[in-house]
């Protein structure tokens, strides 16, 4: 006979039945400060989450005031990645080798025209 060993619930206490067996479904943080007489005293984080009770399946709300990080002493500059792009050559006419035209375009498929002789061509967009 084997036996499993269980993790023990580590969530705060339900306010229906007392147990420990809650899971978040949302959470939000919010940059605060501690005023005193219109004085900033702290910056903190306010944690707002909503859980549910694994046992009874209530929902209720947690509230909770988090220290803020320290910030950098230096920013990072954020540079976005170079895009990368393919162009295609326009397509030439099978007859009379003049440059086609697009007439339209339906779903994965390009429909062309040549203006010189009429000829048309399909090609993959």
């Amino acid at each position: 006979m084997s036996f499993l060993s269980l993790d023990q619930a580590s969530g705060p206490a339900c306010p229906a039945c007392g147990c420990a067996e809650s899971m978040v479904f949302r959470a939000d943080a919010r940059p605060a400060r501690i005023l005193r007489q219109g004085v900033c005293v702290a910056e903190i984080v306010q944690v707002t989450q909503r859980r549910r009770c694994g046992y009874c399946g209530l929902a209720w709300t947690l509230r909770e005031n988090r220290p803020a990080a320290e910030p950098d002493a230096a920013p990072e500059t954020f540079e976005p990645p170079a895009i990368e792009f393919e162009t295609q050559e326009k397509p030439r006419c099978p007859q009379c080798g003049g440059e086609m035209v697009v007439t339209s375009t339906r779903k994965a498929i390009r429909y062309h025209k040549c203006p010189d002789c009429g000829t048309t061509a399909k090609t993959p967009r």
